[in-house]
Parts: C-alpha cells; sequence; structure tokens
C-alpha cells in the first residue's frame, strides 16, 4: 500500500550476496526496477527466476559492472577484439582483517567464497576481453587455502586466463594483464575507478545498464570453480 502510494523507480540491492536474488524479485513485485551490487545470483539457476520475473512485471534488473566502463579495459578489448590467443594473468590481493572470515563474507553458502565475493568482477572482466565462455570450457589446478586464497587457470573462447585472489594479508596487488604474444597492455585496478559508479548509474538512468544476460556468464563460470 506505501508503494501504491509512494511509487519507486529503483530498489537498490547491497545486501549479503545470497540474499541478492530474493531482493530483486521482491522489488519487481512491487512494481520497482532494481540495481544490484555483484554477485547478481549465486547461483545460475536463479538468473533464470530472475529473468521470468522481468518477463512478468516488465521492470529491469541492472547489474554493476563497473570495470567495464573502466578507459583501460575499454581501450584493451578494443586492443584485443580480434585476438584468438590472448593470456590474461590476473593477481588480486586485497588485505582483510579478522573480521572477514567471521562475518557472512567467511561462510560459502552466503557469499559464494572469494572467487565470488571477490573475483566476480575479475571473472567478468576476463570473460568480456576474452570472447566469453567456451561450450565447454576447461578450469584446471585451481587451489583453495580456507576462503583466504584461490588461484588456477580457466580457458576462454579466445583466451587462456591464470588468477590468484587472495585475502590473507599479503602485501596488495590488483594486477590485470593481457598480451597476445605481439603487445601486451596492463589495466591499472588500483586506479581509474574514480566515478565509475556513478558512470554506472548514468548508463542505467539512460537505458544501458548491463543485465542478466551480461552477467550469465561469469556466473556460470565461478560457480563451476566452486565445485
Amino acid at each position: 500500500r506505501w508503494l501504491s502510494r509512494n511509487p519507486v523507480d529503483y530498489v537498490i540491492v547491497c545486501s549479503p550476496n545470497y540474499l541478492h536474488d530474493a531482493h530483486c524479485l521482491m522489488a519487481m513485485r512491487n512494481g520497482c526496477g532494481v540495481i544490484c551490487e555483484k554477485p547478481l545470483t549465486l547461483y545460475e539457476r536463479n538468473l533464470d527466476n530472475l529473468a521470468m520475473w522481468e518477463q512478468r512485471t516488465g521492470k529491469r534488473v541492472n547489474v554493476i559492472l563497473q570495470c567495464r566502463l573502466h578507459p583501460e579495459a575499454v581501450a584493451a578489448r578494443e586492443a584485443y577484439q580480434d585476438s584468438s590467443a590472448l593470456w590474461i594473468d590476473v593477481d588480486y590481493r586485497t588485505p582483510r582483517g579478522p573480521w572477514y572470515l567471521r562475518s557472512w563474507k567467511g561462510e560459502l553458502e552466503k557469499s559464494g567464497g572469494i572467487v565470488t565475493n571477490i573475483g566476480i568482477h575479475l571473472f567478468d572482466l576476463c570473460v568480456w576481453l576474452g570472447g566469453g565462455l567456451r561450450d565447454e570450457f576447461l578450469i584446471s589446478t585451481t587451489t583453495r587455502v580456507g576462503e583466504v586464497e584461490a588461484s588456477g587457470t580457466v580457458e576462454l573462447k579466445q583466451a587462456m586466463v591464470n588468477w590468484r585472489l587472495s585475502v590473507n594479508g599479503a602485501p596488495p596487488a590488483r594486477a590485470f594483464k593481457c598480451s597476445d604474444g605481439l603487445r601486451s597492455m596492463a589495466i591499472d585496478l588500483s586506479g581509474g575507478f574514480t566515478d565509475l559508479h556513478t558512470r554506472s548509474y548514468q548508463e542505467i538512468l539512460a537505458g544501458r545498464g548491463f543485465g542478466i544476460e551480461d552477467i550469465r556468464p561469469a556466473t556460470r563460470l565461478v560457480e563451476r570453480i566452486r565445485q
């Protein structure tokens, strides 16, 4: 009743990861559009349910994928769009305090673990630059040390990705490098993010936001890595 008297255009979802899809559904069922922080969902099957409710309600779910708006990421995608043999190296270490494992972020069933909670936007960027997922994509040499460190490789349509994620107190590193054997580029994930969230909201309001199908490949990938 309150919403019928006080229309809301968008509900912004930034709750713990495992609640995102439920809160997105609540918003759409009450006639609101959605702006959701990533991960949109922990499981791909939940994306299908959100897509069904988009059709039923006519409301859209927008997901924040600000890395795709990073100027260096845009330049890399343009530079390597015709490359079929791209190598991507990701070394992302972002120290967290003892609170991390004591919070919901340290519970796999609530956060999706480090590959989802920390890595989802990095894997999305890899997939975006690497031409998408193969029908049968190869994941190998994945290692886990509790929920504070993980590493491995994944083969995409046009790229091989070597990745490492850590929150275990190691010195910070946010290295993202691309090479096709002829040229190399680095994306500075420690800088260049000024106003990217603002840009994301501007794009959404202009009708150019990222949606369910944009985040689907990365959601499928991290779900496979967790298995």
